[in-house]
């Protein structure tokens, strides 16, 4: 049986007669006639009885037409979301990252992206900001985040927050930091992420905006690591407020004065990839998820 039958059924039965169904649905009687009765054979029972001024349903109909209802409902359905489904955008979106995942919210923008575009594939790498532009360059990354105050002239960027830096130190430093200034901590060893980088370069600037220039710095690559050497007693380091903050309540750590250094986040994307369709996706859901979730 074909879902035009079980929708010429359902019409006749609602309607009680065959030419009124046949002019709601648009065909001829004879082809609604033909319908009905191709049914009839198929299911092995008589679907209606003639009566004075149209059709009754028989009691085999009554049972059947929930079911009828049912099937067309679902196949109804299956047609909505295959048109939806073949409307979107197939293929690989291949994000970079950078920071705590938290930071980016990461998990409520990949969470969209599946909810929103199942039959996207999502691509989540972690680059360095150097790292991270020239695989944009490349097209190896479709969109990815961005610490920095300028954006590079080839790119577009969507802003997403500032970021605001304290200075921390051991607690083992408290007292040693206690009255000293810029000049004094330029001349303690530094941990930065590597030299290359948009946190590396904001330290540096940092200092310069002071006349003074850091020589002795530590490179890691991780977020994580700053701190434990910090803790450790390693060297002093620039520290997300929010982070500093809590390491300061769990661990005890100091930070020095209210010396601060600000960045921006932002989403970047090369300039020539502006209308590109899965650009658009990710731009568009990056602003969905930063416009409904609160500032972390």
């Amino acid at each position: 049986m074909e879902i035009y039958q079980l929708k010429t059924l359902l019409m006749v039965a609602n309607e009680g007669h065959l030419t009124r169904a046949a002019e709601r649905l648009h065909i001829s009687q004879p082809a609604v006639s033909a319908q009905i009765k191709a049914l009839e054979q198929e299911l092995g029972v008589a679907l209606f009885e003639r009566r004075p001024g149209g059709l009754q349903t028989t009691k085999a109909a009554a049972i059947l037409l929930p079911h009828v209802e049912h099937v067309i409902a679902a196949a109804t359905e299956l047609a909505s979301q295959a048109k939806k489904l073949s409307g979107r955008i197939k293929g690989r979106l291949t994000l970079g990252t950078i920071f705590n995942p938290e930071v980016i919210r990461l998990g409520a923008l990949t969470n969209h992206l599946i909810l929103t575009y199942p039959l996207l594939d999502i691509d989540i790498r972690q680059r360095n900001s150097p790292n991270m532009l020239s695989a944009l360059r490349a097209h190896e990354l479709d969109a990815s985040f961005f610490l920095g105050r300028e954006v590079p002239e080839d790119m577009r960027a969507v802003p997403l927050r500032d970021i605001t830096y304290r200075v921390i130190a051991s607690a083992a430093w408290r007292e040693r930091l206690c009255d000293a200034g810029w000049d004094d901590v330029a001349r303690l060893p530094w941990i930065v992420t590597p030299r290359e980088s948009a946190f590396c370069q904001m330290t540096v600037e940092a200092f310069r905006a002071h006349g003074l220039t850091l020589k002795n710095l530590i490179e890691v690559d991780q977020e994580t690591a700053i701190v434990n050497l910090v803790l450790s007693g390693v060297g002093l380091s620039f520290l997300r407020e929010e982070v500093a903050m809590a390491a300061r309540e769990r661990d005890g750590i100091v930070i020095w004065g209210d010396a601060t250094a600000c960045s921006k986040l932002h989403l970047i994307y090369l300039a020539s990839r502006h209308n590109d369709p899965v650009v658009e996706i990710v731009r568009s859901a990056v602003e969905s998820v930063w416009s409904s979730a609160p500032a972390r």
